[in-house]
């Protein structure tokens, strides 16, 4: 039974979502402004990324990482940003900044998975600052052969909790959180053969950072 839960959830989740994304796309193309065509375009590559995901659990039960061929980074990153601002759960005033290495190179990684990360990390600093607080999102080539993203919030800091403890599920230095988003973050860069860890930040808030190889777990 527990092995058919994942199918069985992927299931029906899998209509609604079509035809979401179906009204999306039917709805793009009746804006005229310039920039509300790009958000519609972000929502609906969301959406696809979500139908992919229910997708894999239906055929196969949860797997969280599939690495493909190698992919650019930034494109994953500019499509979280323009979206993790419009998630409810982000207090309003909360600033957005975004630090792109120019010497970025194709990494071989999972792009919905890695997408995930960047939506957990985003959306818990966005939680911890208050609503005029910043949270600063840096990718970087942490040497030849790893990409580094970090993502840092000028919030009150890391509580007095065991950095172990902290990435594992159910414990949340936020009151009423799951404590969810770091321990999934931590298990999709773990299969890529990476590291994910957190620190206090210069600011006074915390920085997690995540690094993985540019060719795949393994090299």
């Amino acid at each position: 039974m527990a092995r058919s839960l994942p199918a069985a959830v992927a299931h029906e989740l899998a209509n609604p979502l079509a035809a979401i994304t179906q009204a999306i796309s039917v709805l793009r193309g009746s804006l005229t402004r310039a920039e509300d065509q790009d958000l519609a375009g972000h929502v609906l590559a969301e959406g696809r990324r979500l139908r992919r995901l229910v997708q894999r659990a239906a055929v196969a039960g949860w797997r969280p990482v599939r690495i493909t061929d190698a992919a650019e980074i930034g494109p994953v990153i500019h499509g979280v940003l323009a979206l993790v601002r419009f998630d409810p759960r982000v207090p309003d005033g909360v600033r957005f900044h975004l630090r792109l290495a120019p010497d970025l190179r194709p990494v071989r990684m999972d792009p919905d998975a890695i997408a995930q990360v960047l939506w957990n990390l985003l959306l818990n600093a966005a939680q911890a600052v208050r609503a005029d607080g910043n949270v600063t999102l840096t990718a970087e080539c942490a040497d030849a052969r790893r990409l580094a993203v970090e993502v840092c919030d000028d919030g009150p800091g890391l509580p007095e909790l065991p950095t172990d403890l902290l990435l594992s599920p159910r414990v949340s230095a936020r009151p009423g959180g799951t404590g969810l988003g770091l321990s999934v973050s931590r298990e999709i860069v773990e299969a890529h053969g990476g590291r994910l860890s957190l620190a206090p930040a210069e600011s006074g808030g915390v920085r997690v950072r995540f690094s993985i190889p540019k060719d795949g777990p393994g090299s």
